[in-house]
């Protein structure tokens, strides 16, 4: 297989959690393609091994546009996600994209609800770091993340300044129970800590379902239950907008 795309180097790697890593590309600045993409778009990755490319892989870029630097935040899985994370600075993957439209056209919504388990909240953070710089406002915008331990949560901090330049809050859930260690440092957070599942009744509690355009992403297997308890409660189906992928890589 040929590609006549140049390999994009690593510039670095930051441990976000213990199975969570954000790796740091640098592409070419003329592949305008990267330059352009929209927020919440993805990529695909191959990485080399014993001469040839391997297949690619698709990774939802989680830093804002207007850069050909790529975040992609990744959660070692299998196989493939475990030879990313074993990457070193100075070598190269090779990355194609961007694709995908899941979070276009957000000015147009009357509210927006987004719906992140694990790693599925990396395409509404680059949504929301591209809008917090940007001239043009979102409108109000509630985010429920979801992991099954408080040790999963990362960038809470960042969740923090979104809510002071924009018309945002954010609820995150744990299937584990927080305990005073992890509080102490959101004691005048606008951040919504919950111990239990990501249910409907959940999302009804804090924000309203009617006319809100909702974004779900993550593992399938772990949303699956919430997409049925949400039409359930009568929410339309074309007004949730779903990027879920099936299994480990």
């Amino acid at each position: 297989m040929t590609h006549e795309h140049e390999p994009f180097p690593l510039l670095a790697l930051k441990s976000e959690t213990a199975d969570v890593k954000t790796l740091i590309f640098r592409g070419c600045g003329s592949k305008r393609e990267f330059l352009d993409r929209k927020p919440g778009q993805y990529v695909e990755v191959s990485l080399q091994q014993d001469g040839t490319w391997s297949e690619p892989h698709p990774f939802t870029v989680a830093n804002a546009p207007g850069s050909d630097i790529i975040w992609l935040t990744v959660k070692r899985r299998g196989l493939f996600t475990n030879r990313l994370h074993a990457l070193q600075p100075g070598q190269r993957a090779l990355i194609t994209g961007p694709f995908g439209a899941f979070c276009s056209r957000l000015e147009q919504h009357t509210s927006i609800i987004m719906i992140a388990a694990g790693t599925g909240i990396a395409p509404f953070l680059s949504v929301l770091r591209h809008y917090q710089r940007a001239e043009s406002a979102l409108p109000p915008i509630t985010l429920f993340w979801w992991n099954e331990s408080p040790e999963d949560f990362f960038y809470l901090h960042l969740l923090d300044s979104f809510y002071f330049s924009m018309d945002f809050s954010a609820v995150v859930i744990s299937q584990h129970p927080f305990s005073g260690k992890h509080l102490k440092h959101h004691r005048l957070s606008t951040i919504h800590f919950v111990h239990g599942e990501l249910r409907a009744e959940l999302i009804k509690k804090y924000t309203p379902l009617a006319d809100a355009a909702m974004y779900v992403c993550g593992l399938k297997d772990s949303l699956t239950p919430l997409d049925e308890q949400l039409q359930e409660l009568g929410v339309a189906p074309h007004a949730v907008h779903r990027e879920f992928w099936t299994h480990p890589l």
